[in-house]
């Protein structure tokens, strides 16, 4: 490993983490996996900034007054209070598959402003996202989740040529890859920070057991999650290990073999971006690659195979290839929206689109597959129609 700031920083925290373990051998799982998490997003703020508390003393509400009547719709969601939430909106398109999460840390000192900069600017430039602020000072406390690549290099340009935004960064968190200190990840439908400390909890009730405490160190902590990733999600060893340790029980099994898809990429994305080789050009082709809702598809059903073997019915390529084409549909048709509606709509238009392409009339039958992402060629050279009503 080489011996540059962040990988002290996080070797620092792990052996810090291990001393707490050892003073503390009573904790249980749920009281470890709560300081795991709540240790990491403190990570460098100053100790006076983690008495400051945004819900508490207007800054939240100053917020809502800001963006009333604009493209940023801002408020404070009464059932998860600890955020005030920041949405475009054209919003309504995010959340199909992964999106670009920027975390832009500021301390209690700059964070008003800084907000206001950084949503005053999306919202000028009407961007799509779906972002927050938490009420807490943390290397998390502002998030920015957007969907189109060039959106979110102009963002990143945008606060590195802010010197306010700047003189206000807390250090990035140092488990996610960072680009001038800004930490960017891919998380689909999970934390990214929640998932790590997940691991780091894994890592250490695995020391523990192996009585190799006195060991811990950022080296053999990735070299423990290389061996967790090759075992569950190569070689589907115990998924239902991956399940407990992340705390996917209180989902249904279809959603956890969904999420287990997020936790995959989350774990590569970490091993992956501790190379000190990896740059922004390497973040952006993983996102892209993860938003191939084919691949999510496979792999959704393989976890679901290797958990259930004897109650699973595996989709056969001209299945998949209908998710794949309705899925496709569906996107397209959201795009060329000018007033999104919910997912149901999308998929009953999709769905009726194929319909017609299947039944219709040869001489119009292409008009119903559109050319996105060479649907239409690829379904002639598939052979979808006579596959699907044969």
């Amino acid at each position: 490993m080489t011996n540059n700031d962040r990988y002290v920083r996080m070797d620092n925290f792990l052996k810090n983490f291990r001393d707490m373990y050892v003073e503390n051998p009573n904790l249980d799982d749920i009281g470890l996996k709560n300081s795991a998490y709540y240790n990491l997003i403190r990570l460098g703020v100053k100790p006076e900034d983690k008495k400051i508390n945004l819900s508490t003393n207007g800054v939240f509400e100053r917020f809502i007054n800001k963006f009333y009547n604009r493209n940023t719709n801002c408020f404070v969601d009464p059932n998860w209070s600890y955020f005030c939430q920041f949405t475009n909106r054209k919003s309504e398109f995010l959340g199909e598959t992964d999106e670009i999460k920027i975390y832009i840390p500021q301390d209690a000192d700059h964070i008003e402003k800084s907000v206001e900069m950084i949503f005053n600017y999306l919202d000028d430039k009407d961007i799509p996202h779906i972002s927050k602020v938490a009420k807490l000072i943390r290397f998390d406390d502002v998030v920015v989740r957007l969907k189109n690549e060039n959106d979110a290099r102009d963002l990143l340009k945008f606060i590195e040529n802010n010197s306010y935004i700047q003189e206000g960064l807390i250090k990035s968190n140092p488990f996610a890859f960072s680009s001038n200190n800004i930490a960017m990840v891919c998380d689909g439908r999970l934390s990214y920070n929640s998932v790590l400390a997940d691991t780091i909890c894994a890592y250490m009730r695995d020391c523990k057991e192996k009585n190799t405490l006195d060991r811990v160190s950022l080296e053999n902590y990735v070299s423990f999650l290389g061996q967790y990733y090759n075992d569950h999600f190569i070689d589907h060893k115990n998924l239902d290990d991956v399940v407990g340790d992340i705390e996917l029980i209180d989902n249904t099994e279809d959603d956890n073999n969904y999420k287990l898809v997020n936790v995959k990429n989350i774990i590569a994305l970490f091993l992956k971006g501790i190379d000190p080789n990896f740059n922004l050009n390497k973040y952006f082709n993983e996102y892209n690659a993860r938003c191939d809702i084919s691949k999510i598809n496979r792999e959704t059903n393989d976890f679901r195979e290797a958990r259930n073997p004897n109650n699973y019915k595996k989709l056969n390529e001209t299945e998949e290839f209908l998710m794949n084409a309705v899925y496709i549909i569906m996107e397209k048709n959201r795009e060329e929206d000018t007033e999104p509606k919910d997912d149901k709509y999308y998929e009953r238009v999709a769905l009726n689109s194929i319909y017609k392409y299947l039944y219709a009339d040869e001489s119009v039958r292409d008009k119903y597959l559109t050319r996105t992402n060479n649907l239409r060629g690829n379904a002639y050279e598939f052979g979808f129609r006579d596959k699907l009503i044969s």
